[in-house]
């Protein structure tokens, strides 16, 4: 009798260790809660209002920015948001450069003399947020102020967000590609598409 009570204890803590031991590792790959990236995006906020600076128009890096932007602009009383997407090329000699798809911007008068917001959710490498940025301030635009904001930014990027809710490497100590696979939003139906996978514009459009 001892022998099958010995047995069947065994078979629960068997099954009890193997439970809590998937539980740690889910809790090890758990998303980000969407509470949290509220959080972060009032701190964005507040960092914004601090400086006394409200933008006239938000304008969004690619769709996770989009989300990040639109919630923005809630906060600051604004009806929509200029979404604007980037391609990577790569060049004949091995290296790529970052396009922006001039095909989603507004005509130059829509933001003649007007503040911007330039919002991207992770500035890894910085090339989409300088692609952009730089874009904004040729012509034909003639905007009067281009301020930027990002969710994540490493800590040594080509361009670096006047705005940041994390400095990734030193507040966070994980990588970005890591952060982007636990964002709520993240599922199988809509893959994130990383900076060395992403395709030439003209296969965008198909």
């Amino acid at each position: 009798m001892n022998e099958i009570w010995s047995f069947i204890i065994g078979i629960i803590s068997s099954i009890a260790a193997t439970l809590i031991l998937r539980m740690l590792l889910d809790k090890l790959n758990l998303r980000f809660s969407f509470r949290r990236i509220l959080n972060d995006i009032r701190s964005l906020y507040s960092q914004i209002i601090r400086d006394d600076f409200k933008p006239d128009y938000i304008v969004t890096i690619d769709r996770n920015a989009t989300i990040i932007g639109g919630i923005l602009a809630g906060y600051f009383g604004l009806e929509t948001v200029i979404s604007v997407a980037t391609s990577n090329l790569r060049l004949p000699n091995g290296s790529r450069s970052t396009e922006v798809l001039k095909a989603h911007l507004p005509d130059p008068e829509v933001l003649k003399d007007k503040s911007l917001l330039l919002v991207i959710c992770f500035n890894d490498s910085g090339k989409s947020l300088e692609a952009v940025h730089n874009y904004l301030l040729s012509p034909p635009f003639e905007i009067r102020e281009i301020r930027t904001a990002a969710l994540y930014t490493s800590v040594s990027p080509q361009i670096k967000p006047k705005y940041f809710a994390h400095e990734v490497g030193k507040d966070l100590k994980t990588s970005i590609n890591r952060i982007i696979n636990k964002m709520p939003w993240m599922t199988r139906e809509w893959k994130h598409v990383f900076a060395n996978e992403r395709l030439p514009a003209k296969h965008l459009d198909r």
